[in-house]
C-alpha cells in the first residue's frame, strides 16, 4: 500500500483523501446494515 504524496509539516494529502472517503462510506455502510438488523 503505497501513501501517495503524505507531507505531515505542509498537511499535503493526496490519496488519503479518496481512501479516507471510501473508508467513511464503508463504514457508514456497516452501520446502516447494523441499524436495520437491529431495528428489526
Amino acid at each position: 500500500m503505497k501513501g501517495g504524496n503524505i507531507k505531515v509539516g505542509n498537511i499535503k494529502i493526496d490519496k488519503w483523501e479518496t481512501f479516507s472517503t471510501a473508508l467513511l462510506m464503508i463504514v457508514s455502510f456497516f452501520l446502516g446494515l447494523l441499524i436495520g438488523i437491529g431495528a428489526r
